[in-house]
């Protein structure tokens, strides 16, 4: 991937920041004109919960001294978005009274920002929940309890992609198999089975090519280049227990 999950998280969490202190900002001048002066105190203290919520999620590590799992992260979003639901839909009926221009504008910059802020919040929990139930069915049954902030990600985004398209791919190839039969049989279907020619892998050719004698063509790798082959996502993220016996 071109980036990293924890940035694309660190910046979804910082627009949400960002717009919960706008919001803040815009209700305090603003809450003198509204018809209902609780509708204030209630869109401040959503804000408020909001933003503690992300600035706490973004720097969990260094406030709580734990890393922030994926089942937490997941748990938060879920609780604070029917909030930020509740609060668009409530910003939405406000009722203003104010012949200043300058008030209106600040009232419409307050939906707007509220309902970006929502939008936000969904698809950030939506492509959460979609990447982890991916993960936990495709790679790893244990990545809710995984660190999110973690390198590399615990959402191995390349590895679920080719997943996905080689099961695609022998799903369309299982609708073409034929049926084959052995020389004899009886059968009303004749078709012969194609003989299956075995194939050598680069190492083979690369050890074939320096045996004497036995020239071959097509390749122009050397057996060090071979065998040194970058690990890919799976592979990454396994661990190996290295163990010490002493005599």
């Amino acid at each position: 991937m071109f980036f990293l999950f924890r940035h694309l998280r660190q910046l979804i969490l910082g627009l949400i920041s960002l717009t919960c202190c706008t919001c803040i900002g815009l209700s305090i001048p603003i809450q003198s004109s509204l018809l209902h002066r609780s509708g204030a105190v209630l869109l401040i203290t959503a804000e408020v919960l909001i933003l503690i919520h992300s600035v706490a999620s973004a720097y969990h590590k260094q406030l709580i001294g734990k890393p922030q799992t994926v089942g937490w992260e997941i748990t938060g979003i879920l609780l604070l978005f029917p909030f930020a639901a509740l609060l668009s839909l409530f910003i939405l009926g406000v009722e203003i009274r104010a012949n200043d221009n300058t008030i209106l504008r600040a009232f419409l910059a307050l939906q707007f920002l509220i309902i970006i802020q929502t939008i936000l919040m969904a698809s950030y929990g939506l492509g959460l929940i979609l990447v982890t139930v991916a993960t936990l069915f495709l790679f790893d049954s244990k990545v809710c309890a995984r660190n999110i902030d973690s390198s590399p990600s615990p959402f191995p985004m390349c590895f679920l992609l080719s997943r996905l398209r080689t099961d695609s791919t022998i799903s369309a190839q299982d609708l073409k198999v034929q049926h084959a039969c052995l020389p004899g049989c009886c059968c009303a279907e004749k078709t012969t089975p194609e003989l299956i020619q075995p194939s050598l892998n680069e190492h083979d050719l690369s050890m074939t090519s320096s045996a004497p004698g036995i020239p071959i063509s097509g390749t122009s790798k050397s057996l060090p280049m071979a065998l040194v082959r970058l690990p890919d996502e799976a592979q990454r993220r396994s661990s190996i227990t290295l163990t010490f016996e002493t005599a």
